[in-house]
Formats: C-alpha cells, sequence, structure tokens
C-alpha cells in the first residue's frame, strides 16, 4: 500500500509539468500567429538589380604564375619537351629537337601584349637555334610543327606571334578567364575571372 501512495506524488508531478509544457506551447502558437502578419512574396526576392555574370580580379607575380605555368606543362603528354617562364622583361620559352640525330636547344623570347577581349599575344622579340640566328617565322614554324601546345595556343609563323586564348582557357563551364594586364618589369600581373549564372 505504501508503494502505491509513494507512486502517486510522482506521476501527479509529471503530469501536471506536461500540462503546463502543452499550455506554455500552445501560448507561444499563438502569440506567433497573432503578433507576426503573413509573408509577403516579394521578402525573398532581390531587390537590388541581378547581374548574369561575377568579376573577380586576380592579381599575382611572375613567380606563381611561372609555378602554374611549370605545372599545366608537365600534365601535358608533350612529344618534344618545352619550358615558359615569364622574365624580368620578356617571356622566354625554350625547347629542343633533333637535326640529323643531334639535339638542338631553341630559345625564344616574346614581348606580351594584352588585348582589349582578354586575350595575350606574344611578339617575337629574340630567337636562336643552338649558336645559329635563325629568322623568326622559321623558328615558329619549327614550334608550330613539333611542340605539344594547348589548344589554347596558336602560332602564326608568318607575323611572328604567338596568340594565347586566355578567354577559351576551360577550367570548368560556369568560369571564363580575361587578362587584364601584364607588366613583368614591375611584377603586376592581373586576371579577370568571370563567374557566369
Amino acid at each position: 500500500m505504501e508503494r502505491a501512495k509513494n507512486k502517486f506524488p510522482f506521476k501527479l508531478a509529471f503530469l501536471t509539468l506536461l500540462a503546463i509544457n502543452i499550455i506554455v506551447l500552445i501560448i507561444a502558437f499563438v502569440f506567433v500567429m497573432r503578433f507576426t502578419g503573413p509573408i509577403d512574396e516579394d521578402h525573398l526576392s532581390q531587390s537590388a538589380p541581378v547581374d548574369s555574370e561575377a568579376a573577380f580580379t586576380i592579381e599575382t607575380s611572375k613567380s606563381k604564375l611561372n609555378g602554374l605555368i611549370a605545372r599545366e606543362i608537365e600534365k601535358q603528354d608533350a612529344g618534344v619537351p618545352y619550358v615558359v617562364e615569364l622574365g624580368d622583361e620578356l617571356i622566354e620559352f625554350r625547347s629542343e629537337f633533333s637535326i640529323l640525330g643531334q639535339r638542338v636547344p631553341l630559345e625564344m623570347h616574346f614581348e606580351p601584349q594584352v588585348r582589349e577581349n582578354g586575350d595575350v599575344l606574344l611578339l617575337a622579340d629574340h630567337i636562336s637555334v643552338g649558336i645559329l640566328q635563325l629568322p623568326q617565322d622559321r623558328a615558329m614554324q619549327l614550334i608550330k610543327e613539333y611542340a605539344d601546345l594547348p589548344e589554347w595556343v596558336d602560332i602564326y609563323p608568318a607575323d611572328r606571334l604567338a596568340h594565347i586564348k586566355v578567354t577559351e582557357i576551360d577550367v570548368d563551364p560556369k568560369i571564363d578567364f580575361r587578362a587584364k594586364a601584364i607588366n613583368l618589369p614591375e611584377d603586376e600581373i592581373t586576371f579577370e575571372m568571370i563567374v557566369n549564372n
């Protein structure tokens, strides 16, 4: 009998606490419903005009860009090895090819120019093949024929230039790049990354 009497106060206390919690929840629900109005349909819409793309400026240095270029070249399965480096004033291209079983070094220096559309033109400044000075157009023809360059690089031997189509570099379908400025003597290199919606 004493056991039954002892359980009753705990049951009563539990039921009282449960009833208080339910009453508090009902009061809170009524309060929220009464004092908050309906949500306006424009509540979650953009109030400012929305552009279809977002542009971000990327500033880098010659050493960082040289590291990126070297990693990208390593990924390629190039038949003819080559190196591209941004120097103090010019961009250097170094490679080698075989003439009559002899390995002959090829070195070219280019002056970079940024085009309005964000691509980069490399104008041939100095070209040497071993100890010889080949005509620039002939040396560039050798590069075009033997170097396995990325599809976004075009070589125009007659014009003595290389066209780096920065705008066609495919990193992600929603991301585009544009060159903004390349100033090698001042080590100022700026690109723009455009994220399209």
